[in-house]
């Protein structure tokens, strides 16, 4: 799943972008199901890295929420004009096919990646995927919360449409279908993909809705404007992000003596471990389970431990196919094991209060990723607290708008994560 091609024009797949399932029905501004009706749904997807040498792209559509099969009449994807924006593309969009068929049916529960096509995508561009969606849809399946803009058609295929004149934009929260965007990147020298895995820090849910301002964007954006790099993307940032009020999004294992313990098996198989290339992944999680947890502090915080410590080691156990050491300044191909990142815990905030137990299970859960994985964590909570410790209880004014985390949250967990990568604070950088 990982290569194409052979000898001197072998590539490898590495993901640019990516959206996670969350819902099986994606909804409107008012509350209401988002529905279409033999119409083309055109969305932006803001990318990280950019295609090197043979330009390939491929789309993974999903209906992995869905209850009933959905069939796409045709697709396609194009650069986005990025002078008029919106759903206007730069050139005529690039049709997709999928088993050598412009039209694919995906079963409940499926997902379909559609046939390499030749595109050349600069990094950070926005690429416009646009399906048309078979008959009438009255719900449809997506990520929940995606702060990006989707424009739907008139009742026709406007896959091929270059201007921006048939399609007007929704009031969707949520985004339907698209999971995922990537490109290729020649053999000689593989690059990676870092996976954030998480809440709503990660999907930066309260964040500007242009679809450029979620904490992957920001990450890019960081390394990109670097004044000690080279201005160069150099690996994929992909959006693992679901925003979390309770228990029921399942992003940490919940540690059991039951049979059959509810697990963060399946949303890591399909979120993490199966995103190309995956080289490094990154656990922003657990604020959820804190609010909601009513015993004890101490009993709070080591249900969350035992959490992170469980996700910590399964991902730990798995291994690239394609990891990249050197050997007398050689370039050498071996299996490596999966970095992984944690993080500390923000403050809670004015929208999501916690109680005082909860504070103290909070800093307490801090305290203990800091000792036991001092290689391995980036102090998200420092970054954003009104003192700059994990143990602040306030996220300083600058980083809120209406209680909420405002852009310049974000652009500050991704500046944290920029120095700790960049000065061996953590014990391996991210490839």
């Amino acid at each position: 799943m990982t290569a194409t091609g052979t000898g001197t024009s072998a590539q490898h797949w590495v993901g640019t972008w990516s959206s996670v399932q969350d819902t099986a029905e994606v909804q409107q501004s008012d509350g209401s199901p988002a529905t279409v009706s033999g119409q083309t749904l055109r969305i932006p997807a803001h990318v990280s890295i950019g295609s090197h040498e043979g330009n390939g792209v491929r789309v993974h559509l999903s209906n992995a929420k869905g209850t009933t099969p959905v069939t796409f009449d045709a697709a396609s994807v194009a650069l986005q004009d990025s002078t008029s924006g919106g759903a206007t593309a730069a050139a005529a969009p690039t049709p997709l096919t999928f088993g050598e068929n412009a039209s694919v049916t995906v079963p409940a529960g499926g997902d379909v990646t559609s046939e390499p096509v030749t595109l050349t995508v600069p990094q950070q561009a926005t690429l416009l995927v646009s399906v048309r969606v078979h008959g009438s849809v009255a719900s449809m399946p997506g990520h929940a919360t995606a702060r990006t803009p989707v424009w739907v058609s008139t009742a026709a295929d406007r896959t091929g449409d270059t201007t921006g004149g048939n399609f007007t934009q929704t009031t969707y929260t949520g985004l339907p279908y698209l999971a995922g965007i990537d490109v290729t990147t020649p053999t000689a020298a593989p690059t990676g993909s870092l996976v954030l895995y998480g809440d709503q820090n990660v999907n930066a849910g309260t964040g500007t809705s242009d679809g450029r301002h979620h904490l992957s964007d920001a990450i890019t954006d960081a390394i990109a404007t670097d004044t000690s790099g080279d201005g160069s993307v150099d690996y994929g940032i992909l959006n693992a992000g679901t925003d979390s009020t309770s228990l029921d999004n399942n992003l940490l294992p919940q540690i059991t003596n039951s049979d059959t313990p509810t697990n963060a098996l399946n949303p890591l198989d399909r979120n993490v471990l199966a995103q190309a290339n995956v080289r490094t992944v990154l656990v922003a999680t657990g604020a959820a389970d804190l609010l909601n947890c009513t015993s004890t502090s101490d009993t709070c915080a080591r249900q969350v431990e035992n959490g992170l410590a469980a996700l910590n080691s399964q991902m730990s156990s798995y291994y690239t196919d394609d990891g990249l050491a050197y050997t007398n300044g050689q370039p050498v191909t071996q299996n490596s094991n999966l970095t992984v990142y944690l993080t500390t815990i923000p403050p809670f905030t004015a929208a999501h209060p916690g109680t005082a137990t909860q504070e103290a299970a909070r800093e307490q859960v801090n305290g203990y990723l800091l000792d036991s994985y001092p290689t391995q964590v980036l102090d998200f909570a420092a970054a954003v607290s009104i003192d700059g410790t994990d143990t602040s209880p306030t996220v300083k004014t600058a980083d809120l708008s209406g209680g909420n985390p405002s852009d310049a949250y974000y652009a500050d967990l991704a500046a944290l994560y920029l120095h700790d990568t960049g000065t061996h604070v953590v014990g391996i950088p991210p490839n």
